[in-house]
Formats: C-alpha cells, structure tokens, sequence
C-alpha cells in the first residue's frame, strides 16, 4: 500500500510540474523526450540545420538503452544552432540566426524560456559561442549590421541579460581562467581579410583590457584549468594556412603547435581530442580524430581511428563523454540529417546513429 500511495503522489507531482513548466514556456508544442533515467545518461546534440531553412534542431541519445530521438523541439528550435551549454539546472541554446538563447530545464528537457538578444541602441544581435561561470552565462554576439561584436552577459537566476562589452569584429569562442575571458575575433565578415587577436575582457570589471596577436581568423578556444589557452585558427582557405596555438595567460606568450587542427577540439584529461578535415586547397590531412598530448605537448602519432572507420562526410563536431570516455564525432553532408560516430578509447566504433542537419555540440548528463 505504502508503495502504491508513493508512486501516486510522484504521478501527481509529475503531472504538476508538468503542467507548471509548459504554461511558462514560450512554445508549449515541444514535446520532451522520454525522461532521463537518473541511473544511466544521457546526450544531446546540437544540429545547426541548414542555411536560411529555419530548421536547427536537438537531438536526445540515451547511451545505455539506444533511445535516440533526431528533434525533441519538433523542428521549432529557429534558424542556426550555434552552441549548447549545460548549467546548474538549465541548459543554454544560442540559436543565432533567431537572435536568442533557449532555455530547456534539464530534468525533464522542455523549454522554459526564451531570451531575446536585445541591448538599447544596438541592432538585433547574433549569438555564437557560450561559457558558464559563477552564476552568469557569457555569450559572444555580433551585431547584425556593423558585425562589431559583444560579450553578452545573462544573469543564471533572472534569465535576463545584466551586462554587455564591446570586444573585436565577429568574435567567435571564448573561454575563461584566471578571473579573465579570452575571446576569439574571426572578423570573418571581412573575408579573405580576416582578423588575428584575442580579447582579454577582466570578468570583474567587465571590459576589455587588451587584445593578443594569434593565428589568423582564430576560431575555438578553451581553458586547460592550467593558465594555457588553446586555440585554433583556421587562416584563409588557399593561400595561407591554419593551425593550433597555445597561449600562456601569465606571461602572455604564443606557441605555435602545428597546422592542425584548424576545427573543433575537447580537452579531457590530459589529452586533446581533434578532428581534421579533407581539403585539397588548404591541405588538410584527412577526415579523422587525432589527440595531443598535453603533458609532452606533441601530437600523438598513431591513429586513434584503429578499426576499418572510414569518415567519408566531413567531420562537424566532437565531444567526450566524461564517464565513459567515448568520443563522439559528428559528420555532415550539409544538406541531408548527419550522423554521430561513437567510438571507446581504444578507437573502434561502438555505434552510430542518425541525428539533424549539421551537427556540431554536444552535452552529456
């Protein structure tokens, strides 16, 4: 009887919360995925979506029982997914080409809010790449018409936007360390004539302090939790080429690391996972997932891929499941539902499934 009067009560509290969640939400025709199982995990993926299409989506993988579902926003999610963040409670969507921050609440994965991009005296603006701390999401922007672009700042318990900062043209990634937020500009509208610095915004006074020399057209950056900087910088496509660069925040030094990788990386352990991609003008290497080792600083010179994977769509994304130490690697075609690779540590393929269009960020909880 106890037993039975329990699961009542949590049907009843379910059903309330339920019910509290959806009237708050800006969109009630979202329809959540199967609850996470508290005793397994979960995933989910970013897909940009296509160009102009309006048709950026999430897709939800439980790992342990192969659940996937390609879109739990039912194809409402807007136009360009650029980045996902897990925090506290809540995650962060940016959808860049609506102009707005998503807000899912993560227990049952049904979005609460809607966060409009919108500052006095400026143009809408678009949001790129996010990073939590101390209670504040801190999103890149840039503005739609000057393309001069913004630190934004969205307060965690308001959801409201309580602060903003003006950084380089079109900036992209960013990450903080060491009371400090380094953001990468691309100046990317200005193609082939791209930009070369990195921002370095103090996060208690909320400005820019200075701006660091990098490779050219700088894209992704993170933090080693050691006072280094990672970067990739992507060049101009046929005549000058990318890298990978480590920055010394202390003493502000550039080291440069290779010329690959120039995409998407995760730093986990003691390791950097990389992907790369095929392009005969830049002379990318290959369509694979390559490590580097931070303790010796080289790269590591057998393939992780060790079975017969053969990536033939071009790699997109990458992330690291931080209890099973999977990597995860998303393929697009650009134009049809992409797919994510999941492969163990000792590189051989454990799954694939089929997500949306482009994909490119991932979560695990």
């Amino acid at each position: 009887m106890k037993s039975t009067n329990l699961f009542l009560k949590q049907f009843i509290m379910l059903i309330v919360l339920s019910f509290s969640i959806f009237s708050c939400s800006d969109n009630d025709d979202i329809t959540p995925p199967p609850r996470p199982d508290h005793n397994t995990s979960a995933v989910l993926i970013l897909n940009e979506g296509d160009w102009s299409k309006n048709n950026a989506s999430l897709s939800y993988f439980n790992p342990t029982t192969g659940t996937t579902i390609a879109d739990i926003y039912n194809g409402q999610l807007g136009e360009t997914g650029q980045d996902i963040e897990l925090y506290g409670n809540k995650i962060y969507i940016s959808v860049a080409g609506s102009g707005l921050i998503s807000v899912l609440e993560k227990e049952y994965l049904i979005e609460t809010h809607k966060i409009k991009m919108e500052i006095e005296g400026l143009q809408s603006l678009a949001p790129q790449y996010m990073e939590s701390y101390n209670g504040k999401i801190y999103v890149t922007c840039q503005e739609s018409n000057t393309r001069d672009g913004y630190i934004v700042r969205i307060d965690t318990t308001s959801l409201k936007i309580d602060g903003y900062t003006l950084v380089g043209k079109d900036p992209v990634d960013l990450a903080i360390t060491n009371g400090k937020i380094y953001v990468a500009n691309s100046g990317g509208s200005n193609y082939p004539n791209v930009a070369n610095t990195l921002s370095v915004v103090n996060l208690r006074t909320f400005k820019e302090e200075e701006k660091l020399t990098v490779g050219l057209n700088p894209f992704r950056v993170k933090a080693d939790g050691n006072g280094n900087i990672y970067l990739t910088y992507q060049g101009v496509v046929g005549s000058i080429p990318g890298g990978f660069q480590r920055v010394d925040t202390y003493t502000k030094e550039v080291f440069e690391l290779g010329d690959h990788p120039k995409q998407d990386f995760q730093i986990f352990e003691d390791k950097i996972y990389f992907y790369d991609v095929t392009h005969q003008e830049s002379g990318s290497t290959h369509n694979g997932i390559g490590v580097f080792d931070m303790d010796k600083q080289e790269f590591v010179e057998q393939p992780f891929i060790s079975d017969e994977t053969v990536i033939t769509n071009t790699p997109y994304g990458i992330g690291i499941h931080p209890q099973t130490k999977d990597v995860y690697l998303s393929t697009t075609d650009y134009t049809t539902r992409g797919k994510v690779l999941i492969f163990n540590q000792d590189g051989i393929k454990q799954k694939e499934i089929t997500v949306g269009i482009n994909p490119k960020g991932f979560i695990f909880f």
